[in-house]
């Protein structure tokens, strides 16, 4: 639950379901959804519901007030920070959806006139992990000057950091073959589980991605000794046998558009429900068939079945190249997560982890970087790229979580609970660059970066990097903790505040207000040690025990010029009628008024009341923001702003040219989500014998939900081909329907 206070512009957007829709704002158009305004909101009338938990918790690291609960105890980064929530779904989301938030967002912050930090504690491992994914490249599109994202680096990782409880588990193998015959063994293993029952419920899944000039041959071999074997550009293929059915897809499309390498996708499943797959160990062995580019290859583990999820690789591993996407975007923040609690107190009692590592040292499950390296184009990037607080954080507790939280995670007062993982980690960043962002509201994403990695912290525990596996002493920045320790106050102290408000001496405050008198709010603005800066809006925000509307007609702000509190004679520099009317936040502009360095400015900020105003009634006014215009400093020990650096594979051309995005994870929701430009010509749904099992016909403007579990009769659980033409291109996705009721 969201509620804003005074008159920020809080809003909640639901991209998952139909209502109020945003409409157009700056020029793109938001035509789905649900939208609540902050009046809505705080009239407790806004229908959207968090069951996950997950989007209030990190919401409230970022930027809550603390006020619920034990007051102020479990306050956020960036608690006068206005929020706004955008809702994707509840458990998964799709990438069409991702980038759409993302561009809501800053569409509403730019027609506020305000910067805006995105935080994305989401991510997955399937990809190539290289930044050339659809919502990588959004994000480095979108992101600029007062427009910054922030992602989570991941909870894949195996941190030998744990002084009890921790057993590794590797789901990452990289080789480089020499020369053509060159072979590598990755192995898997097993453990002995309980089959689902059905077919296509027990799965481990593999992503590949190797160099676009090489072709190797993927061979996985059972426990029992049988093997099936695919090469590169070989059609798709699958293998029955009694210890579990293997899928290969080795590239058989080419190289990949996005990037020029080649992909491939391996899968041990029960096509057969009398044949799940055999506990034991699975040996995937790669061949070097052909060497004409770096002979480097790359495979993840990237997803399993609950049934299956003990399986890892046990030979051949390692704990590097975790980074999901999106945090690979070159132009992202990506963060990983330490250890800030592993003892608390909860309403059930005083409680302790099970996996323990010392507070201040590396969570065991964050994810290590780089980014993969793509051929000669692209070499590898340094990600995360600082560390901050994410095991045993207290954070907001939604009231509609479903299921409740267990009362050991609870707070004493009920309405705070603890989380852990880079989800945590990632708002307390968000929440810093908030901050940065009221000191320079234009930042760039390399200057917020340069900021937070030139200030990082270093201790004795953030030269020790994890990739290989093992504890590694490597100096900093490195792999697994980037550049180090998230330091607010250091980073504040690289950017002084261009300019500063405060009360003046001679400001009311409890006295009794009277009506058709002026009551005046003195404050005095100046002009940071470094620069002069020309002073050019001045924001008011006012909290009243009812609208403000009701009985505030006009503000007025004079000059001070003496300093003395008396409102001189004269007009006002500007007049502000009916400031609140609506719920709006009324600005004092185009006062183009000059300070030097160190400079000062008074003012008079006036109100005038109508009869409105009865006895008992409140009324308090704050200047909320001051901005202006100046030159940033250009010492490096200040500001420490590089030239801006723009993402190697261009900017968004998927944006532009994108025909068609389905949701890649559809399953797990049973939903598949189309989206797309113009209506394509026809979409349907093949199986793997190639017949033709589904048209979907009188295709809607812009997309539409397909609903695997409303089909009557219903799809057989199986790999699917879905097929779109757009008239110009045809697009193709694999979808695998798993459903536990076939």
């Amino acid at each position: 639950d969201l509620t804003t206070t005074g008159t920020a512009p809080g809003t909640i957007g639901d991209l998952t379901t139909t209502g109020t829709a945003p409409g157009t704002i700056g020029g793109v158009d938001f035509t789905g959804g649900n939208e609540c305004s902050a009046a809505v909101i705080n009239a407790r009338s806004c229908s959207e519901h968090d069951v996950a938990g997950h989007g209030s918790h990190v919401a409230g690291i970022a930027a809550g007030d603390g006020s619920a609960g034990s007051a102020f105890q479990y306050a956020g980064v960036a608690p006068e920070a206005d929020i706004i929530a955008v809702k994707g779904g509840d458990f998964s989301f799709s990438t069409a959806d991702i980038i759409a938030g993302i561009q809501y967002i800053f569409a509403r912050a730019d027609q506020l006139g305000r910067p805006a930090v995105v935080n994305l504690s989401l991510g997955t491992l399937f990809g190539p992990h290289d930044g050339t994914e659809a919502e990588e490249q959004a994000i480095d599109a979108l992101s600029g000057p007062g427009h910054i994202v922030v992602v989570a680096a991941g909870n894949d990782g195996s941190n030998p950091t744990a002084t009890t409880g921790n057993t590794p588990f590797l789901v990452h193998a990289t080789r480089t073959l020499a020369a053509a015959g060159d072979t590598a063994q990755i192995a898997v293993s097993v453990p002995a589980y309980t089959p689902e029952a059905g077919d296509l419920n027990d799965a481990m899944l593999f992503s590949l991605w190797y160099d676009g000039r090489d072709s190797l041959s993927v061979t996985v071999q059972r426990p029992d000794g049988s093997t099936f074997s695919e090469h590169t550009g070989d059609p798709v293929d699958s293998s029955d046998a009694a210890q579990g059915r293997i899928f290969i897809y080795n590239a058989a499309d080419g190289p990949a558009p996005q990037n020029g390498d080649r992909q491939g996708e391996i899968e041990m499943y029960d096509g057969n429900p009398t044949q799940p797959p055999a506990p034991g160990t699975w040996v995937i062995t790669l061949r070097l068939d052909n060497r004409g580019g770096s002979g480097r290859f790359d495979l993840w583990e990237y997803a399993t079945s609950s049934s299956l999820g003990g399986s890892q690789i046990s030979s051949g591993g390692d704990n590097g190249y975790l980074v999901g996407s999106p945090g690979n975007a070159a132009r992202a923040i990506t963060v990983a997560a330490h250890v800030n609690r592993v003892n608390w107190t909860a309403k059930a009692g005083n409680f302790r982890f099970a996996v323990r590592e010392q507070v201040g040292d590396l969570a065991t499950f964050s994810s290590s970087g780089p980014t993969r390296p793509v051929r000669d184009s692209l070499p590898s990037r340094q990600k995360p790229e600082l560390s901050a607080p994410g095991k045993g954080v207290f954070s907001v507790y939604s009231s509609t979580s479903t299921p409740p939280a267990p009362d050991f995670f609870l707070a004493t007062d009920g309405v705070h609970v603890l989380f852990s993982g880079t989800s945590m980690s990632t708002p307390m960043v968000t929440g810093s660059i908030a901050l940065l962002l009221e000191r320079r509201f234009d930042l760039t994403p390399e200057q917020v970066r340069a900021v937070l990695t030139g200030t990082a912290r270093q201790d004795g525990f953030t030269a020790t990097a994890y990739g290989t596996g093992s504890a590694v002493p490597s100096g900093s920045p490195n792999e697994s903790w980037g550049a180090g320790k998230l330091d607010v106050q250091a980073a504040l102290n690289q950017l002084p505040a261009a300019l500063t408000a405060m009360p003046g001496t001679t400001s009311p405050a409890g006295q009794r207000l009277r009506i058709g008198a002026n009551a005046a709010l003195q404050l005095v603005v100046t002009a940071g040690p470094d620069e002069g800066v020309q002073l050019d809006t001045i924001r008011v925000a006012g909290v009243s025990n009812h609208a403000l509307s009701d009985f505030v007609t006009e503000l007025d702000l004079y000059r001070d010029s003496t300093s003395g509190g008396a409102i001189p004679a004269g007009p006002p520099l500007v007049v502000v009628p009916a400031p609140f009317a609506g719920g709006a936040t009324p600005s004092f502009t185009g006062l183009s008024s000059s300070l030097p360095s160190g400079g000062r400015l008074t003012y008079l900020l006036a109100v005038k009341l109508n009869d409105h105003l009865r006895q008992g009634d409140t009324l308090g006014l704050r200047v909320s923001t001051v901005l202006g215009t100046g030159t940033p400093s250009a010492r490096r020990a200040k500001a420490i702003i590089p030239a801006p650096v723009a993402s190697r594979f261009g900017s968004a051309s998927l944006l532009q040219g994108e025909a068609i995005l389905v949701s890649e994870n559809p399953v797990r929701s049973g939903r598949v989500i189309f989206s797309y430009d113009s209506i394509p010509r026809s979409i349907a749904l093949y199986n793997f014998a190639g017949l033709r099992v589904r048209d979907f016909t009188a295709l809607p403007l812009n997309g539409f939900t397909w609903d695997v579990r409303g089909e009557s009769p219903g799809l057989p659980n199986g790999m699917y081909i879905l097929v779109v033409n757009t008239g110009s291109q045809v697009v193709r996705q694999r979808l695998m329907i798993l459903s536990p009721a076939r």
